[in-house]
């Protein structure tokens, strides 16, 4: 046995070996500030032809990520990572809300949202409302480590 499947038992990544389920055609990811548009230009780069919405409580986060993704996409492109029509396709399906119930038959939510303790609370209080309203669907508990300084 290696030194990685020891490390990681149940790891295979999706874009290496076909899943036993369909990849998402529609995520929605909450939280357009630090790390959601990067973790949404990861997605969008492996799987282009799916639906992004971006999320957030503030209109702003939204407009910068707009912007991001635009100026990662040019910077492939200059640097010769991405062709012109692969940027153009990156960058087609990608909705930026403060609407939650855009959420609505979504295949993967992604919480990438603040890490304030009190939004964290009611995010997480509130949130299990919301998917089971919107999508008709029940989430697990999350659980935070006491490293990342979450409850």
């Amino acid at each position: 046995m290696d030194y990685r499947s020891r490390l990681y038992p149940n790891f295979s990544n999706p874009l290496l070996f076909k899943p036993d389920r369909p990849l998402p055609k529609k995520v929605a990811l909450i939280g357009a500030g630090t790390i959601g548009p990067d973790i949404g230009y990861y997605l969008k780069t492996a799987l282009v032809d799916m639906e992004l919405i971006l999320i957030d409580v503030v209109a702003e986060p939204l407009k910068s990520a707009e912007k991001r993704f635009q100026g990662y996409v040019d910077k492939a492109i200059k640097q010769k990572k991405l062709t012109e029509d692969k940027g153009k396709k990156i960058l087609e399906n990608i909705s930026y809300t403060q609407d939650y119930a855009t959420i609505k038959k979504c295949d993967l939510v992604i919480e990438a949202a603040t890490k304030n303790i009190y939004n964290v609370f009611h995010f997480y209080h509130i949130f299990p409302i919301y998917l089971s309203y919107y999508c008709g669907k029940k989430t697990s508990k999350v659980c935070h480590s006491r490293e990342s300084g979450n409850p």
